[in-house]
């Protein structure tokens, strides 16, 4: 072969593999920018979702606050905005649906960048406004006061299926199937009843009672001081008071049936009352009801209130955008 000809060959291969090179550097600039593209719409999409989270927060400052005045119980929508990423600003927008008579629905839409946009939506039930909420009447004498709010009628399920606080009361070995009495002393954690539970003189549940049939208060001297987000106490019974004095019940309490209360005085229930029948409270002495709206940030799980998106501590979700 002459010089020439060996010198052509060479100088073939070389440019085959110059093509081959440029080929592979531009495949690779090609992913690398992909990914550079895709990465970004991961951040921006992350950044839209906390920007969606960060208006629900702001909805639960305002209404735990209830700032402005009155926002509580004639909430509005607003918008915000947050930091600066790759020069793009972000920001959210809360609308208030308040169409179902028993439900709140507060969505919070984020937006990062042009076409990055999640939304998150809170969903309360109207009883978590409330220091007293009731389905059927409210019998109530000038013994019993009400601070942080006004009883309210509204639609109360009669029943809730009890199935989460079963299940955590036998994992914690303190479930009961039939009846069970408290006696004096301290218990604590969550308790579960198949059937009445019974509270006498004496006892301090720093924990929940729940119980399928219905509780009875038989004594005085009794403190029920759940865990948040747990309830006090639970049932779809009915809830009867014949106790003297110096009842203290901290957090939300759900009766499926009546509420019966005789001759109770010096007593406080801090949080809120919730019933699906009756309210009866006669013959009340200096007994405080004070709605406490720690329930908002921190509503109880395993209630499955009508309208709520399923059952459990669904409250929070995110939304199609």
């Amino acid at each position: 072969m002459k010089a020439s000809d060996k010198k052509g060959v060479i100088l073939g291969i070389v440019l085959i593999y110059m093509l081959i090179m440029t080929i592979l550097g531009y495949g690779i600039l090609h992913l690398s920018y992909a990914n550079s593209i895709q990465t970004n719409k991961s951040v921006f999409s992350n950044q839209a979702f906390w920007l969606a989270d960060a208006g629900i927060e702001q909805v639960l400052c305002k209404l735990t606050t209830d700032s402005p005045a009155g926002y509580r119980q004639s909430p509005t929508g607003f918008s915000g905005s947050g930091g600066i990423l790759n020069n793009y600003n972000g920001n959210y927008a809360v609308s208030v649906d308040k169409g179902d008579p028993d439900l709140t629905i507060f969505t919070s839409r984020g937006t990062y960048g042009q076409l990055n946009n999640r939304s998150v939506s809170y969903t309360l039930p109207n009883a978590f406004f409330s220091p007293l909420y009731y389905d059927k009447n409210a019998h109530c004498d000038e013994g019993i006061t009400f601070q942080g709010g006004a009883p309210t009628p509204g639609t109360v399920p009669s029943s809730m299926d009890l199935s989460y606080y079963s299940n955590a009361a036998q994992a914690a070995g303190q479930y009961v199937p039939g009846n069970k009495t408290f006696s004096a002393g301290v218990y604590s954690g969550i308790w579960y009843v198949g059937r009445r539970a019974t509270i006498e003189s004496g006892v301090t549940i720093n924990g929940s009672v729940i119980a399928a049939n219905g509780i009875d208060f038989n004594g005085s001297n009794i403190v029920i001081n759940p865990t948040l987000p747990y309830p006090a106490l639970v049932t779809n019974g009915n809830l009867n008071i014949n106790s003297d004095s110096a009842i203290t019940v901290r957090g939300v309490v759900y009766v499926g049936g009546n509420i019966l209360a005789q001759n109770n005085s010096y007593s406080s229930f801090t949080g809120t009352i919730i019933t699906g029948g009756n309210v009866n409270y006669q013959n009340a002495q200096a007994v405080v009801v004070t709605y406490d709206p720690a329930v908002i940030s921190n509503p109880p799980p395993g209630l499955d209130f009508p309208g709520m998106p399923s059952a459990g501590d669904s409250y929070w979700r995110e939304v199609p955008s």
